[in-house]
């Protein structure tokens, strides 16, 4: 399905600003949780549905470029794009989840338990 402004080579224009109904649902997703995403502690699964689409990996979007997907999910807002690109950017930083040293520590753990029995 292609967004307004998009064409049948799935490029952009601009000129073309009416959004859909999905489109004004994400924008509104977004203007929520903006104060939360601008302080990095936006809603990761939000976070990773829009990085899948930038991804080319969500399918019911298909865009050629990362910029022209956002567009075709969230629609013409280019201040709630920058946003959530921001916050993409940024989840790597967040200091409520837990980051690869403690997913690493928390997998080893399960992996090799006390309870584990190892037997050479």
């Amino acid at each position: 399905m292609e967004s307004p402004g998009q064409q049948a080579t799935g490029a952009w224009h601009p000129e073309a600003t009416e959004d859909t109904q999905a489109q004004r649902e994400w924008q509104q997703k977004i203007e929520l949780q903006e104060s939360e995403i601008r302080e990095n502690r936006g809603d990761p699964s939000l976070l990773h549905e829009v990085a899948m689409a930038y991804l080319g990996s969500a399918e019911n979007v298909n865009s050629n470029t990362p910029q022209e997907r956002l567009r075709d999910l969230l629609g013409s807002q280019e201040r709630l794009i920058s946003v959530i690109l921001e916050g993409i950017r940024e989840s790597i930083n967040r200091n409520d989840l837990p980051n690869c040293s403690e997913i690493l520590r928390s997998c080893f753990k399960i992996i090799v338990s006390p309870e584990t029995e190892v037997k050479n």
